[in-house]
């Protein structure tokens, strides 16, 4: 099922910080009710985990993301590297 079939009209993002660590939380007026994960959000999670953090999905009422990240350095877990992907590094100006 994708996104647009949940049909969402608004979308409202906060943010806060607090005891070291950041919250972001984004929540939708769509129908709800969606249970699984796609890609899209498997990749959020996993993104934010390799920082410290947490993702919760919540679509019992539209969908609300909540992302908690530590405020503090952190050094990405080593399967990070692995992941990073270099768009447009085919083309460098030449001098």
């Amino acid at each position: 099922m994708s996104y647009a079939t949940l049909r969402p009209t608004l979308a409202v993002c906060a943010s806060s910080s607090k005891n070291g660590s950041c919250r972001l939380e984004i929540h939708d007026d769509g129908c709800g009710g969606f249970n699984g994960e796609g890609n899209g959000l498997r990749g959020m999670r996993e993104r934010v985990e390799m920082l410290g953090g947490t993702l919760n999905c919540d679509t019992e009422a539209g969908t609300r993301l909540t992302i908690t990240l530590p405020l503090r350095e952190v050094t990405p877990k080593p399967e990070a590297c692995v992941k990073l992907i270099f768009i447009g590094a085919q083309s460098r100006p030449t001098k």
